[in-house]
């Protein structure tokens, strides 16, 4: 028997270290996942954001940034989902816009921690698929 003899392992122990790896592999993989993000109040299930695009401008004077975010939006359902539920926190909003015309929307009342979630209308739905141009001009609060 030669001194490097002790520095392996008896095979015993490294057939188990494989059983015990494969074992924790298959764990991991069948771990299910929560269906509903707890951290958020929009329908993210019913949208998909496929682009984003922020232009704001800093106010030294009012301390706020001032300017608008468009995002383009996949349609995740066929013409279900009417709204549009995103998450926000202190902001003022002046206008929103689906695919350049006005669309109706309400800033619902600030819950800690979520913030306050912004509902905006989608009267016809999107079929699935379809993306959308939302275009919000907003600028920021201090509280």
């Amino acid at each position: 028997m030669s001194w490097l003899s002790f520095l392996k392992k008896p095979a015993f122990l490294r057939s188990s270290q494989v059983t015990l790896t494969h074992n924790l592999r298959r764990t991991f993989a069948t771990v299910n996942m929560a269906t509903r993000d707890p951290s958020t109040l929009s329908n993210y299930g019913a949208w998909r954001t496929r682009h984003t695009t922020a232009n704001f401008k800093i106010d030294f004077e009012d301390k706020c940034l001032k300017g608008s975010v468009t995002l383009q939006l996949e349609s995740q359902t066929d013409k279900e989902s009417k709204e549009i539920i995103l998450d926000s926190r202190f902001v003022d909003i002046s206008t929103v816009r689906i695919n350049s015309a006005e669309s109706k929307w309400e800033l619902k009342d600030f819950s800690a921690p979520l913030g306050a979630p912004l509902h905006i209308s989608v009267p016809e739905g999107a079929a699935k698929g379809e993306v959308i141009d939302l275009a919000i001009d907003l600028q920021t609060t201090s509280k």
